[in-house]
């Protein structure tokens, strides 16, 4: 029997009458949204498709995207490029065809400044997606946000220099990052590609001399223990879990030290991801 660590975040949606008023759940934060994009770009809106186009995503999807496309100005992660299509599910309707301005739907505006978080389309090439709301982050009044935007993109697209920064937040950051993104699959991608030991020792490192009671305080929804648990470790990769929970961060901290060398992170294969060796 596998021997892991399960964390359950029960959500109460109180006060919910109607779809249009619905709360949403928090968004994740910044650092997770970051960690599984194909693609992050600074630019304008300048114009959208006449009409919605087939979405599909896989076989027999019905589905329909809205496009949009944008003159890009900065691309903090990913190949750079100056313009881009981008597609979205549309806010559903009400008659008379205006959408539904709603809390949770993904809202573009010709003219628009927004930093984008995207995922490539799993079947058409050249065409990025606009996966949930909250990967929509306007220029206007939201710097301190887009600041985190721009931090982390950077961050992932140089990991070997966040891994190595003097900062702990930042390695902390790269390296939960790196495994959030390694423990995702991406659509139609379950397939296995094992890093390799040396690719794998400076994430593992990084995690085991972080301070995790402070890095679960500035990164509560990425703390140590959940991005450890990510890693899906069972007895067979030497871990055993405590029977004293108090002693989980110690006993993790532990494993982490003494598999530095010999573990090889399970990541999920990603188009377009530098492809690992099979073996070392």
């Amino acid at each position: 029997m596998r021997k892991s660590l399960y964390l359950f975040v029960f959500v109460a949606v109180l006060g919910v009458t109607t779809l249009a008023h619905a709360r949403m759940i928090a968004p994740p934060m910044i650092a997770q949204r970051v960690a599984v994009a194909d693609l992050v770009i600074v630019g304008k809106v300048t114009g959208f498709g006449d009409k919605l186009i087939a979405s599909e995503m896989f076989k027999g999807d019905t589905g329909q995207f809205q496009t949009a496309t944008l003159e890009v100005s900065a691309t903090p992660f990913g190949t750079a490029v100056k313009k881009i299509l981008v597609g979205y599910t549309p806010a559903p309707a009400v008659g008379g065809g205006r959408p539904i301005r709603r809390y949770g739907s993904v809202q573009l505006e010709r003219g628009q400044e927004v930093a984008l978080i995207l995922v490539k389309h799993p079947t058409k090439k050249d065409l990025y997606l606009v996966q949930h709301y909250y990967d929509v982050v306007p220029m206007k009044d939201n710097v301190a946000e887009v600041g985190e935007v721009k931090k982390f993109s950077k961050l992932l697209a140089d990991p070997k220099a966040g891994l190595a920064s003097k900062d702990a937040g930042d390695r902390f950051a790269t390296a939960a990052m790196l495994v959030t993104r390694h423990r995702t699959p991406s659509p139609g991608g379950e397939k296995i590609s094992p890093l390799t030991t040396a690719d794998s020792k400076p994430i593992l490192s990084a995690l085991a001399e972080a301070d995790w009671a402070a890095m679960t305080t500035k990164f509560p929804r990425m703390s140590p223990q959940l991005v450890f648990a990510r890693l899906a470790v069972t007895d067979k990769d030497g871990w055993k879990p405590p029977t004293d929970f108090t002693k989980f961060s110690e006993t993790a901290q532990a494993w982490l030290k003494d598999n530095a060398g010999k573990y090889r992170i399970q990541a999920f294969a990603r188009p377009g991801d530098k492809k690992e060796e099979p073996s070392d």
